[in-house]
């Protein structure tokens, strides 16, 4: 996936929307190298890495969140596509079928995340 630092615009997970004024402040910063770490007013308090494939479709990863205070790893797997500064993730935990379409239905278990690309 593209990097840079993102703003989480959206999400909603098994079917609900998270509260918007708590994802204003999340960013997500994508490297290079397949890391990224997410900041809650930045603090970081999330971070992994991830692969991507694109020459399927949709597009796909999986995604590792590395262990630190309060967090467990986890290994998770998902669609994502890019359009101009927009990314939209569909993401399940690993061992759960991978989604097929981009959205987060009840009892789904799915997460559904939409960021924009944060521009200088």
């Amino acid at each position: 996936m593209s990097a840079g630092r993102w703003n989480v615009v959206a999400a909603e997970w098994d079917g609900n929307p998270l509260d918007p004024e708590w994802l204003a402040r999340l960013q997500v910063v994508y490297r290079a190298d397949g890391s990224w770490t997410v900041f809650l007013r930045r603090f970081p308090v999330a971070e992994g890495t991830s692969t991507n494939r694109q020459d399927v479709s949709p597009k796909t990863f999986e995604m590792e969140t590395l262990g630190s205070e309060g967090i467990v790893p986890a290994r998770y797997v998902g669609i994502y596509r890019l359009e101009g500064d927009t990314r939209v993730l569909c993401i399940v935990r690993e061992g759960t079928p991978r989604p097929d379409a981009f959205e987060a239905p009840r009892h789904s278990d799915r997460m559904l995340v939409t960021m924009k690309r944060v521009t200088d």
